[in-house]
């Protein structure tokens, strides 16, 4: 999702939701089955391990 050397921020988890999940659309479309739609506790656990920690 995010070239190497760079930094993806999203403003919102739902922001968040919407750029995982349309890498999942695009990526099931390449193999021609059909995508898996995130759910709740799988977007609470993303935004927990990635929220930054000071």
């Amino acid at each position: 999702m995010c070239p190497r050397n760079e930094v993806i921020v999203w403003g919102s988890e739902e922001a968040m939701r919407a750029a995982v999940q349309n890498q999942e659309n695009e990526s099931a479309a390449e193999d021609e089955v059909k995508p898996q739609v995130l759910g709740d506790a799988h977007v609470a656990a993303m935004a927990r391990l990635l929220a930054v920690r000071g």
